[in-house]
Order: C-alpha cells, then sequence, then structure tokens
C-alpha cells in the first residue's frame, strides 16, 4: 500500500513538473516571439526584416502548438507581459547593431536554450515524442540559422526554418 503511495506521489510530482517545464518553454516562445516582432519591424534592411518574421512565425507556431498542449491538459495559457517586456525590450537593444554581432549574441542565447530543450526531450519524451522532438527541432533550426548567417552563408540561413514551417 505504501508503494503504491510513493508511486502515485512520484507520478504527480512527474506530472506537475512536465507541466510547468510546458509553462516555461510557452513563456520562452513568447519571449522570442515579442523579440523577434520587434527586430523585424526595426531592421533597416528588407531581407533582414524578412528573416526575423520568418523567426517570428516559428516561435508563434511553436507557441501555439504548447498552448494547445496546455489546454489539453487543463491549464490556462497567459502571456506573460513580463516574457513580452524583456523579449521586447532585449530585441529593442539589439536591433541597432551590426548584424553579425547581433547574429553572435543570438547563436549565443540559443547555444544555451538548446540543451534545455533536448534535456526536456529525453526527460519528457515518452508522454509527447512528437512535441518533445519539435521543441529540440526548433530551438536547433534557429540556432543553425544563426550559425549559417555568421558563416556568410546567408542565401541558405533560413532553410532549416522554413522546414520546419512547412509541417
Amino acid at each position: 500500500m505504501a508503494d503504491d503511495a510513493a508511486g502515485n506521489d512520484s507520478k504527480e510530482s512527474s506530472d506537475k513538473q512536465y507541466i510547468r517545464e510546458l509553462r516555461r518553454a510557452f513563456q520562452a516562445e513568447v519571449f522570442g516571439e515579442a523579440g523577434y516582432a520587434v527586430l523585424s519591424r526595426l531592421k533597416i534592411r528588407p531581407g533582414q526584416r524578412a528573416k526575423f518574421a520568418a523567426l517570428r512565425a516559428l516561435e508563434a507556431q511553436l507557441k501555439t502548438r504548447l498552448g494547445e498542449t496546455l489546454a489539453r491538459a487543463g491549464f490556462e495559457t497567459r502571456e506573460s507581459w513580463l516574457a513580452k517586456l524583456l523579449g521586447g525590450g532585449a530585441a529593442l537593444a539589439a536591433a541597432p547593431l551590426p548584424w553579425q554581432l547581433e547574429a553572435r549574441l543570438l547563436r549565443l542565447l540559443l547555444e544555451v536554450t538548446v540543451p534545455a530543450f533536448e534535456r526536456f526531450e529525453r526527460k519528457f519524451g515518452a508522454r509527447d515524442p512528437e512535441l518533445a522532438r519539435s521543441l529540440s527541432a526548433h530551438e536547433r533550426a534557429q540556432l543553425e540559422f544563426f550559425r549559417r548567417e555568421i558563416a556568410g552563408d546567408a542565401a541558405h540561413a533560413l532553410d532549416p526554418v522554413r522546414e520546419l514551417l512547412e509541417t
């Protein structure tokens, strides 16, 4: 009997952690979408604006999916005003930077977030394998975009992002 109670407590704890991580991921997408939205409006070059618009669309796509997953689990999804403010504010600070410096800074940010999403995939992938894979793939696509931009492969930089937008 005690083993059953311990097993239920463990499952309940795991469920709470899963929902907490989904909520964090949702707010991370709110942050990213806000930042990319600002950058897609403030960049001087039309090509850069279009690239940030595509990145914004990718963030919005995943945010919607996370919101639907949370809603199915019975949880409300509300976009944090703080996540929007921080995302937009960071973008305002980054907008006047030279393109290569901005790309390097965003690559550094993604080099931190990609492992976090990969940990989520390892820990919770059995619950919703497709969602867990798409979270990691989403972050890796952004990272690859900035790596290609930095390497001078601007013509193909958006390929990984476009591939995910088409699915």
